[in-house]
This record gives structure tokens, C-alpha cells and sequence, in this order.
């Protein structure tokens, strides 16, 4: 482990404990079709042109069909391993 990864454990050694909490963002799907993310409960509203985002919630990508909650698992673990966290 690197010298600015210590400060990221907690006394007994084990990973920090992040707090449940909402957080709404924007992420593309691998197709580019952009949706609003809700992350406790992993939610995705996509965005319709020009007009904002649809009232409702998908499960998979209105353009590609792919299973959104999936696609968005691995670009984060991704991301995790990229950055070595």
C-alpha cells in the first residue's frame, strides 16, 4: 500500500466504512445514450433529446438493450482497479 492510502483505513485496519447515502449523477451508457443515476437504490432514468428525462425509471438501455445495473457495475470496478483503491 502506498503512503497516501494509509489515511484511508480505519484504526482496526479494515476499509472504511462508507455511510448509505443517495447520490444522483449523470453516466453514459457504452452506447452513449445518457441517463440519470440514482445510486441507493441503484436507479436510471434516460435522457429523452432536448426535453430532460423520462419520468420513469429502466432497467436496461432504451438504445442498446443492455442490462444498465450490470453495465454500470463494471465500468466502477473498472474505475476501483484503475485507481488501485
Amino acid at each position: 500500500m502506498g503512503g497516501g492510502e494509509a489515511g484511508r483505513q480505519s484504526p482496526s485496519g479494515s476499509p472504511p466504512t462508507i455511510a448509505p447515502r443517495s447520490w444522483v449523477g449523470e453516466w453514459p451508457c457504452a452506447c452513449g445514450r445518457r441517463y440519470r443515476v440514482l445510486v441507493e437504490p441503484l436507479t436510471f432514468w434516460p435522457r429523452n433529446s432536448g426535453t430532460g428525462f423520462r419520468a420513469e425509471p429502466v432497467e436496461t438501455c432504451v438504445s442498446c438493450g443492455a442490462d444498465l445495473e450490470e453495465a454500470f457495475a463494471l465500468e466502477a470496478a473498472r474505475i476501483v482497479l484503475r485507481l488501485g483503491i
